[in-house]
């Protein structure tokens, strides 16, 4: 280590400072190391539950000499060993490569990483005056078992590395973890989370929580598809098929994410209803409406009811008797086992009763007299 002295020598009171430089204990000059941090484990999102991370990728750890003799050269070999700060974080046992620049490397170093540590075993010895070293620790994962933050440290050791002691509290990687959210779904139709039973083209609302996150992507588990993503927590359809299951991908602030259970949309068809062809008929007259028949699809039981009712000999038939007074639009509702519907209209044009007039006139020789067999007279007919 090089050591300053100062003598002050007071000559006819006049200061002057002689600079001394001696050196101590050593031929190097000691500096302090720089330390390149890992990255990639800023942003580790728990599992749902929330339970333990998958493993992530870290990036090089590399502790570099600033002066030659940074690193302790006592010819035996020395251990680095580095944890974390805090936190429930773990290595991935075993995972890790280590390699070493420089010369006065004697031997072959060694890494051993465990959950909880990696510890680098280096020889150095006899460095040369202008050679710098560099530790360089590849190929790391670590994950998160809860939510927390630390910093990877240097936690014990042997080997000396100026600036880089036990306590020293340099930094050589970040871990943050955050828990994803809990992701809940629920349906209008049940008020729950259950599987509703609907009848085709009923719109069913989806409603996702918690709200508040940055995204909800709403998907057809069935149909592996994507049907709306964005910052809304609702989705309507009208459009679900049988067996369409539907769930939703919350995304939080931090980039965790959790899916919902599915929900299963159990979609009845609807009966088609057939009130039959548009008739014309006279004034007083009836007629059977409806079609042949009048209902089909569903479930195959069927209510009728037709409105209005009041000319209607039945309104419940399927093809009742209409005797309108005048011209009259009918609507068929049809309903199955299911309570699904459907609708039709048939209309009935009423034309009024004809009534005939007729005068007969004759005229013979200026009298209203005719004979057999004359032509002498006349019919008139009039129609209203």
């Amino acid at each position: 280590m090089l050591r300053k002295v100062y003598l002050y020598v007071f000559l006819n009171r006049i200061k002057f400072m002689v600079f001394i430089p001696f050196l101590l204990l050593s031929t190097h000059t000691y500096s302090q190391v720089s330390v390149t941090s890992a990255t990639g484990g800023e942003n580790i999102c728990l599992n749902s539950g929330p339970s333990s991370s998958g493993y992530v990728n870290l990036t090089d750890i590399v502790i570099t000499e600033t002066n030659v003799g940074d690193f302790t050269d006592t010819n035996s070999e020395e251990t680095f060993v580095l944890g974390f700060s805090g936190g429930s974080f773990e290595f991935e046992s075993g995972t890790g490569s280590l390699s070493v620049s420089g010369n006065g490397v004697w031997g072959t170093p060694a890494i051993s990483v465990t959950t909880s540590s990696v510890t680098v075993t280096l020889r150095l010895q006899n460095p040369s005056s202008s050679d710098i070293n560099s530790i360089i620790i590849s190929g790391l994962k670590a994950r998160a078992t809860t939510a927390g933050s630390a910093e990877i440290r240097r936690t014990s050791g042997t080997m000396v590395v100026n600036g880089n002691s036990v306590g020293d509290n340099v930094n050589h990687g970040n871990l943050s973890a955050f828990a994803p959210p809990t992701a809940t779904l629920i349906n209008n139709i049940t008020g729950s989370s259950s599987d509703p039973t609907i009848c085709e083209g009923r719109s069913v609302i989806f409603t996702a929580s918690p709200t508040g996150q940055a995204d909800y992507e709403f998907i057809n588990i069935s149909g592996s598809s994507t049907l709306q993503s964005g910052a809304s927590n609702i989705f309507t359809s009208s459009t679900l098929t049988n067996g369409d299951e539907i769930a939703v991908i919350i995304t939080n602030g931090n980039g965790c994410s959790a899916q919902s259970s599915g929900i299963e949309a159990i979609v009845n068809g609807n009966p088609t209803a057939d009130a039959g062809l548009s008739q014309t008929i006279c004034e007083g007259a009836s007629i059977a409406i409806g079609g042949a028949p009048s209902a089909t699809g569903g479930d195959g039981s069927y209510i009728y009811l037709w409105t209005p009712t009041p000319d209607l000999n039945d309104a419940t038939d399927s093809n009742p008797i209409a005797t309108p007074s005048a011209t009259s639009s009918y609507t068929l509702t049809v309903t199955d086992g299911n309570s699904c519907k459907d609708q039709d209209v048939v209309n009935v044009t009423l034309h009024p009763t004809v009534t005939a007039t007729s005068v007969v006139t004759s005229s013979y020789n200026g009298s209203e007299v005719s004979c057999f067999g004359v032509s002498d007279g006349e019919i008139t007919a009039t129609a209203s």
